[in-house]
């Protein structure tokens, strides 16, 4: 299925200062503290993240509203990072609110011998305290499912 736009999706990419982009009043996602610090460090170590979905703010043409990733802009800005990467949505109000409601709940499940697998290859190369400092799992909950 192609994208409702037009543009291609490298010109729909852009860094965008995180002062001009608010969070869409309606998004109800939200995450613990100690996990949008886990994300923060994350991004801290690796300089990487998926870029914000936003779209141009429908009152303030000097600016954009996020539709997703509003977990990621606030450990940017935790980080004192003053520009993100951003994936430009152009949509009226009532796709800005279906994509709110299903962007940020569609989501997989682990399958739990695959993870232990992948926990399993990665405490070969560093600790599961280490890891903790990461992943959402304590380090007990790593040896667990090791």
């Amino acid at each position: 299925m192609k994208s409702s736009s037009s543009q291609s999706d490298s010109s729909r990419l852009r860094d965008i200062s995180l002062d001009i982009i608010t969070a869409h009043p309606a998004n109800s996602n939200h995450m613990p503290d100690d996990l949008k610090q886990k994300l923060a460090e994350n991004i801290r170590l690796t300089g990487d993240y998926p870029p914000l979905i936003v779209r141009p703010h429908p009152d303030d043409m000097d600016a954009y509203q996020l539709i997703d990733g509003h977990q990621r802009a606030d450990a940017l800005r935790e980080l004192g990072i003053d520009f993100a990467t951003c994936y430009i949505w152009p949509c009226d109000d009532h796709t800005a609110l279906r994509l709110l409601a299903t962007l940020n709940r569609l989501e997989g499940q682990d399958v739990p011998a695959k993870r232990a697998a992948l926990l399993s290859e990665l405490t070969s190369l560093v600790s599961a305290e280490e890891l903790s400092l990461l992943l959402p799992e304590s380090p007990e909950e790593i040896e667990q499912t090791l």
